[in-house]
């Protein structure tokens, strides 16, 4: 009886180890974008131990290696991952294969642009800010402008009367004067 056991089994072992795996049985394709840059892809640099890359950081900016974590930008990423996508679609062997690398690949420019969209609005919106201020600096000069005049009056009195030196008023002496708006003279 043992013995019949023991052939069955040895027979199912066998017959399972000659299988092959099923045809459906696809590995998937990697998104070249997932990938870590330094992992021996294009644009990556060689690793001399200790964290520190051929590349010398050049790439990922100054202050990576010797045990300090730089993490690289999401455009630094797309930089050095680009190259190894586009090698990967050379040597695609079928159309799914292609398909999904293209799709891996329209995705990253997808969110590249959103990036830089977003990067224009924030832009944007530091220049309405800006803006804004001058405008209300503008106010406040126009605002100021009968009170400013009457003061240089004043003082153009006071150098006429001998009592002010003309280099000492705003806008009318010589070179590092100021100018009637309260800016440096001279500095060009």
């Amino acid at each position: 009886m043992k013995f019949l056991l023991a052939v069955c089994l040895c027979l199912a072992t066998s017959s399972v180890w000659s299988q092959a795996p099923p045809a459906d049985a696809k590995k998937p394709i990697a998104n070249p974008f997932d990938q870590p840059i330094g992992d021996g892809g294009l644009g990556g640099g060689m690793d001399m131990g200790m964290g520190m890359g051929m590349d010398m950081g050049m790439d990922m900016g100054m202050g990576g290696g010797m045990g300090m974590e730089v993490k690289p930008s999401p455009d630094q990423l797309f930089r050095a991952n680009l190259p190894r996508a586009i090698q990967q679609l050379k040597k695609s062997k079928t159309a799914e294969e292609r398909t999904a690398l293209q799709k891996y690949i329209r995705q990253a420019f997808d969110q590249r642009y959103d990036r830089m969209m977003e990067d224009r609005k924030k832009d944007i919106a530091r220049l309405r800010k800006s803006l804004t201020e001058l405008e209300s600096d503008l106010q406040r000069r126009t605002a100021a402008k009968d009170r400013v005049v009457g003061l240089q009056l004043q003082s153009v009195q006071l150098a006429a009367e001998g009592l002010l030196e003309l280099n000492d008023l705003q806008g009318v002496g010589g070179r590092g004067g100021m100018d009637s708006m309260g800016m440096e003279m001279g500095s060009n």
